[in-house]
């Protein structure tokens, strides 16, 4: 995909790129996207400005890639609602969850996440403007879930949005 490619494309508010053996996330992406789909490339690496100007984005699906860092601050996105990068190689959380606002849905199972911190996904201080969490999913990490700090969660809407389990080494 060559950079700049879509942009001519102005009303485009969906896409998905899978299976097109991408390396990286695309540059020049047009900034009224809505939905961005990625998943199932070899994608090993999320840069700081891979995803700049996208202030629409809601929707971000980076599933079943190599993905191994995402640098901080390259999720910031201030309509990001709902996040994929399951069946990745990430070995802990992603930096700056606990900033974005409008984030309710991330999906992080079966990665190589070993542990999770109080602020991995909260902010330390109640804050009313963010919103809660519908749903968190863990399950098929090297995490042990005895050992996840009970206040990692206290942003988290109820009980049944927390996917943990199947604890694998």
């Amino acid at each position: 995909m060559a950079s700049g490619g879509l942009s001519g494309l102005r009303s485009l508010a969906y896409l998905r790129a899978s299976e097109c053996n991408l390396t990286a996330v695309p540059q020049g992406l047009p900034p009224q996207l809505q939905e961005l789909y990625l998943d199932s490339n070899a994608i090993k690496t999320v840069r700081k400005d891979d995803l700049k100007g996208l202030t629409k984005l809601t929707r971000l699906g980076l599933s079943d890639n190599a993905v191994k860092s995402v640098a901080a601050g390259a999720l910031d996105l201030s309509s990001l609602r709902e996040l994929h990068l399951d069946h990745n190689e990430l070995s802990s959380v992603p930096p700056g969850f606990p900033t974005l606002k409008r984030l309710q849905v991330i999906f992080l199972h079966d990665n190589k996440i070993a542990s999770i911190f109080n602020d991995s996904f909260c902010p330390p201080v109640f804050n009313p403007k963010k919103a809660l969490y519908t749903s968190i999913s863990l399950f098929g990490n090297a995490l042990r879930p005895w050992e996840v700090p009970a206040s990692a969660f206290s942003c988290v809407s109820g009980r049944a949005a927390l996917h943990l389990g199947n604890y694998r080494k």
